[in-house]
C-alpha cells in the first residue's frame, strides 16, 4: 500500500496522543513530501522503503536546491525526519510493518544558539509600565505581559491557563507545557495582583454568556485567545514604548530566563521553570549570561579602568 492510504489514520493517532493541530499539520506535510520525494524515486509501495532509501532522503535533504542554490536548514531536515520517525512507528505499532526502515536513523545534531532577542530589566519595565490597563482590554493585556514576565511562559501556556490553574493562596500556578506535561512554577505577587483585577472587573465582561469557558484569558469576543493574539498585544505595548527589538512571547521567555541567572538561579532550577526536557536547552542561556557579565566586568573591575 501507498502512504497516502494511511495519512487518515496517522492523523487520529496524533489526535488521540494529544499532538496540537500545528504539529499534526507539520507531521502531515512532511510525510506528504517524502511520498512526492518517493514517487520522484519510482518508490510507490512502503514495504518497498528500504534502509538506503531512507539513507538517500536524508542526503538529498542536505543537499542544495538546484535552482535557490540554499540547502534545508538543520531545523528544517529535523523536522521532516522526525515527523517520518513518528509515522513508521505508527506503522509498526498498528502491525502495518514488522520492520521500520527508518528506526537507524541518526538525526542531525543542531547547534542552540544562545536567544538574541532578549530585554534587559530597564526594558521590561519601560513594556510592562506600557501596559497600561485603562479600559477591559488593557488590564487584560497588563495581566498577560506581568505573567509573562513573571513566570516565562511560552505562547501556547499562556493561552491554554484556566482559572483553576492559579492558587493565589500559595503563589502557584499550574502550567500545561509541551507534549501534555504539566509542572508547577511559582508566581510572583505583582502578576497575580494584576491577574486578580482583571478577574474581578475585566473578565466578567468579556466572557460570553452563550460560550462559557473556564480559560484564564479571553479575547474581545469572549472567546480563547487564538494563536496570533499574544503577537498582536505585545506589539501594541510596544508600540508605546522606545523598544526597537522585535519581540513576542518568547522575548519575555528569554528575558525571565536571562535576569534569573543574572541574579543567582542554578540552571536545574532554571530548567524546571522553564519545563525543558534537557539541561542543554537551559544552557544556552549562560552564553547571554557571560556576555553580560563580561560587560559588567570590563566596567567595575578596577584594573579594567586603570583604578589601580
Amino acid at each position: 500500500m501507498r502512504i497516502q492510504e494511511y495519512l487518515e489514520d496517522f492523523k487520529s493517532h496524533l489526535v488521540v496522543k494529544n499532538f496540537s493541530g500545528r504539529t499534526i499539520a507539520t507531521y502531515l506535510n512532511c510525510v506528504d513530501l517524502f511520498d512526492r520525494y518517493l514517487q520522484q524515486k519510482n518508490v510507490e509501495r512502503i514495504e518497498d522503503i528500504t534502509r538506503q532509501t531512507i539513507d538517500q532522503y536524508q542526503i538529498d535533504l542536505t543537499t542544495k536546491n538546484r535552482y535557490t542554490k540554499v540547502s534545508l536548514s538543520v531545523s528544517a531536515q529535523m523536522s521532516r525526519l522526525v515527523a517520518l520517525i513518528s509515522f513508521f512507528r505508527f506503522l509498526q505499532h498498528k502491525g502495518h510493518i514488522e520492520i521500520s526502515p527508518i528506526s537507524h536513523l541518526e538525526l542531525p545534531r543542531q547547534t542552540k544558539r544562545p536567544p538574541s532577542n532578549y530585554l534587559d530589566q530597564k526594558e521590561i519595565l519601560e513594556i510592562l509600565k506600557a501596559a497600561s490597563g485603562d479600559d477591559l482590554l488593557g488590564l487584560r493585556d497588563k495581566a498577560i505581559l506581568e505573567l509573562l514576565y513573571s513566570v516565562g511562559l511560552r505562547n501556547s501556556e499562556l493561552r491554554s491557563i484556566e482559572l483553576s490553574d492559579i492558587d493565589f493562596n500559595n503563589e502557584l500556578i499550574r502550567i500545561h507545557g509541551k507534549g501534555g506535561k504539566e509542572r508547577i512554577n511559582p508566581i510572583g505577587r505583582v502578576a497575580l495582583d494584576y491577574i486578580q483585577e482583571y478577574i474581578s472587573r475585566s473578565r466578567p465582561y468579556l466572557l460570553h454568556r452563550n460560550h462559557p469557558t473556564d480559560v484564564l484569558f479571553l479575547s474581545k469576543r469572549g472567546k480563547p485567545l487564538s494563536i496570533d493574539s499574544l503577537p498582536d498585544i505585545i506589539n501594541r505595548c510596544k508600540a508605546r514604548t522606545t523598544i526597537t527589538k522585535r519581540i513576542g512571547a518568547h522575548t519575555f521567555r528569554h528575558s525571565f530566563a536571562t535576569h534569573l541567572l543574572l541574579r543567582g538561579i542554578d540552571l536545574r532550577s532554571l530548567q524546571e521553570l522553564l519545563g525543558h526536557n534537557s539541561i542543554e536547552t537551559t544552557q544556552i542561556y549562560t552564553h547571554v549570561t557571560l556576555k553580560d557579565l563580561k560587560s559588567v566586568y570590563s566596567k567595575t573591575h578596577p584594573r579594567e579602568n586603570d583604578l589601580i
